[in-house]
């Protein structure tokens, strides 16, 4: 095992490419997507994340690099009865 310093913070708008690239990789590697355009990937995924507050990107970041991503969706709690 590799012991590496790991640092998890909030997305901001400069982490979309990076978000995207992960999303990108995990979509053809794992639903066998077979888009061909990563620019036009990123910059949906910029939009998306713009127009979307109520959902955030978390990235882990390691010697400077993205590696990981969590995404957190914040929604108002759920009535219940007591």
């Amino acid at each position: 095992m590799i012991d590496t310093d790991v640092t998890v913070c909030r997305a901001s708008d400069a982490d979309a490419p990076a978000l995207a690239g992960l999303r990108w990789r995990r979509a053809i590697q794992e639903r066998g997507y077979q888009g061909d355009n990563l620019d036009e990937f990123v910059a949906t995924l910029g939009d998306w994340m713009r127009g979307h507050p109520e959902h955030r990107a978390f990235v882990a970041e390691a010697a400077g690099e993205v590696i990981g991503m969590a995404w957190l969706a914040v929604t108002r709690p759920c009535a219940h009865s007591e």
